[in-house]
């Protein structure tokens, strides 16, 4: 009866632990969802509700997509932006501007380095927008490069974007 009862607790191990090992996710799977995050974030639809609410919501996402001191390039923006609090800032303005903005990331590639903790993500990001002022869809593509550091309590997080045109193919 004890070797049963230790046989059935060795094979409910082994199974929790292969369970586990195959299960979880990969750093490139974090890493996506990330990026499926931070277009959550940007959507913007219809008409602007309480800006203060959105205002927090949107720093309190970002606080979980980005380093404190991210550095940003977006040339539409003029000069670099430093830290998360400015680009939720920049986020939150936008839905002064804008009906709406979707952004979808496609065409993605994951570096990952040799450490496992920092990496590098080659995208495309097509940015569908209606100004407010302007009427009208406009649809653009543009080349962005992500730096993700790893923390081991706040999982990967963006360090660095870098916007640019799309290279000549």
């Amino acid at each position: 009866m004890k070797r049963g009862l230790a046989a059935v607790g060795v094979a409910v191990g082994l199974s929790c632990i292969a369970y586990a090992l195959w299960s979880s996710k990969t750093d490139e799977e974090l890493i996506r969802e990330r990026l499926d995050e931070l277009e959550a974030a940007i959507v913007v639809e219809g008409e602007s509700g309480n800006l203060a609410v959105e205002a927090l919501q949107t720093k309190g996402t970002f606080s979980n997509l980005f380093e404190p001191e991210v550095r940003a390039h977006i040339p539409e923006l003029g000069s670099t932006r430093q830290g998360r609090d400015e680009l939720a800032g920049v986020a939150t303005r936008s839905r002064r501007y804008f009906k709406r903005l979707d952004v979808e990331f496609n065409d993605i590639h994951v570096q990952i380095d040799g450490t496992q903790r920092n990496a590098r993500v080659d995208t495309r990001a097509e940015l569908t927008a209606v100004q407010r002022a302007e009427p009208g869809l406009r649809r653009e593509v543009r080349q962005v490069q992500f730096g993700f550091f790893k923390h081991e309590d706040h999982g990967w997080r963006i360090n660095a974007v870098d916007v640019g045109d799309l290279p000549d193919e």
